[in-house]
C-alpha cells in the first residue's frame, strides 16, 4: 500500500482485498495462552483471529497486549522473591 501511495495511486483505488493479510491463523475461544503464543511463534504473527464455539468471530488477540500482561505477571513475582529474600534474611539476622 506504501508503494502505491507513493506512485500516486489513490486510495479509493485500491481493494481491500489487494492489501489484505492472507494466510490467517486461528485458534479456538478454549485454547490457552501458550497454545496461542506458540501459534504465534511458528507463523511470525502478532496477532491471531479467536473463532468462538459457534465458528464465528469472538476476537483478536494481540502479541503486544499478551507482553503487557505478561510482563506485569513477571514484575509481579519478582516483588514475591524479593519480598520472601527480605524475610528470609531478617529472620538470619
Amino acid at each position: 500500500m506504501i508503494h502505491a501511495i507513493a506512485e500516486g495511486i489513490l486510495l479509493n483505488e485500491i481493494l481491500v482485498g489487494e492489501v489484505m493479510t492472507q494466510g490467517l491463523a486461528l485458534v479456538p475461544v478454549r485454547a490457552d495462552l501458550h497454545e496461542a503464543l506458540e501459534t504465534m511463534r511458528a507463523g511470525a504473527l502478532r496477532r491471531l483471529i479467536v473463532k468462538g464455539k459457534d465458528g464465528r468471530l469472538a476476537g483478536i488477540l494481540s502479541l503486544d497486549a499478551n507482553i503487557r500482561t505478561l510482563a506485569a505477571d513477571i514484575f509481579s513475582l519478582a516483588g514475591v522473591i524479593r519480598s520472601e529474600r527480605e524475610r528470609e534474611n531478617a529472620e538470619d539476622d
